[in-house]
């Protein structure tokens, strides 16, 4: 089924989240995928495929308090 199986950005991304570990967030996230495969990547398409993740149990997300980064 499609909706089950992660497509190859949806893999990109939970492997940045993984990589940069609990607490990350949409733009290291961002940056981290750019680098990994030399693409620019739209934040709208960081923030889409995280929710599809988190649609499909591979993460969670948390609203938290704004951040000086």
């Amino acid at each position: 089924m499609k909706g089950e199986r992660l497509g190859e950005f949806e893999e990109f991304t939970l492997l940045a989240v993984k990589a940069l570990g609990d607490g990350t967030y949409a733009v290291p996230v961002q940056r981290y995928v750019e680098e990994a495969t030399g693409r620019r990547v739209s934040m709208g398409a960081i923030y889409a495929a995280l929710a599809r993740l988190e649609e499909k149990g591979f993460v969670h997300s948390t609203m938290g308090e704004a951040t000086a980064q």
